[in-house]
């Protein structure tokens, strides 16, 4: 459990970047802001990968190139929570 986080203005330059990576995870994100971040294509603010985790009262904004990129057999659990587009 990843609980009152702020990740907010990264950059990152590979590929197939993000600022939250999960590959097999079940995690929980609580009261967390991820905002802000810019990657090359194929990246986003949160990637998915063969993932189930849950967002709970958080806030997912203005990530680049998109917000979540969902790959394999993922979801995404969202509660309460504000995401761009």
């Amino acid at each position: 459990m990843i609980d009152h986080c702020l990740m907010v203005g990264n950059r990152f330059s590979e590929p197939d970047g993000g600022t939250v990576y999960l590959q097999d995870s079940h995690s929980m994100f609580i009261n967390c802001t991820i905002a802000d971040n810019v990657g090359l294509n194929g990246g986003a603010g949160i990637i998915l990968i063969n993932s189930h985790p849950a967002l709970r009262n958080s806030i997912l904004w203005n990530n680049l190139p998109v917000e979540i990129l969902s790959l394999g057999l993922s979801s995404l659990d969202i509660t309460y929570s504000t995401i761009a587009g």
